[in-house]
């Protein structure tokens, strides 16, 4: 089956096949080589069309999602406060940025969202990068943060932010190894730590 992610880049070379059956790939888009593994991703969708599906799996199978990821983290889930984007994806996201969502085999595994923080400068900002705990050390999460950063050059944005809190470090490990650095704290999210930035 073709992977509609890997299709995105320039060049796809596989490296290795582990006992698991996860391949590696080596992958470039723009110059930029990336190292990534992947399981069997059977769909990455972007924009309206993924939002759509979301539709079609019912806001439960969303909340159950969301629900296990923060709860494997040991924060509580909250539609009706800290969470509440989670409760409108449209109007958060799919009218001020991107929704993506990571399936494998019809199952939603993965999310992760850019939200435009200022349209006349070109400023946006990561969210609600999150993988399902089993499937985690699968290099997933790269593969979200890859596709979001490609997508933001592709559309001429100038600069992404996002927020983290400390006990997340295999998080930011990822983030400064794409590029991102510290920075002040640019937003009102009263339970946000660190600050990064990447300059696109």
């Amino acid at each position: 089956m073709k992977n509609s992610f890997l299709s995105q880049f320039d060049k796809v070379s596989e490296i290795s096949k582990g006992m698991s059956g996860d391949k590696k790939y080596r992958v470039e888009k723009g110059g930029q080589a990336y190292l990534l593994r992947s399981a069997d991703i059977t769909e990455y969708k972007r924009k309206k069309d993924e939002y759509d599906y979301l539709n079609h799996l019912n806001q439960a199978s969303v909340d159950a999602f969301f629900e296990k990821c923060f709860t494997a983290v040991g924060i509580p889930y909250s539609l009706m406060d800290r969470h509440d984007d989670i409760a409108d994806v449209e109007q958060y996201y799919i009218r001020n940025g991107c929704f993506w969502c990571l399936f494998d085999n019809g199952v939603l595994i993965g999310t992760v969202a850019i939200r435009i923080i200022d349209i006349e400068s070109k400023v946006i900002e990561i969210k609600r990068m999150f993988v399902l705990p089993e499937y985690q050390g699968r290099s997933y999460g790269r593969l979200h943060l890859v596709h979001a950063i490609n997508y933001a050059r592709e559309q001429k944005y100038k600069k992404m932010y996002l927020d983290n809190r400390k006990q997340f470090s295999v998080a930011q490990h990822l983030y400064r190894s794409n590029g991102f650095k510290r920075t002040e704290k640019y937003n009102d999210n009263e339970h946000a730590e660190l600050y990064f930035e990447l300059v696109l």
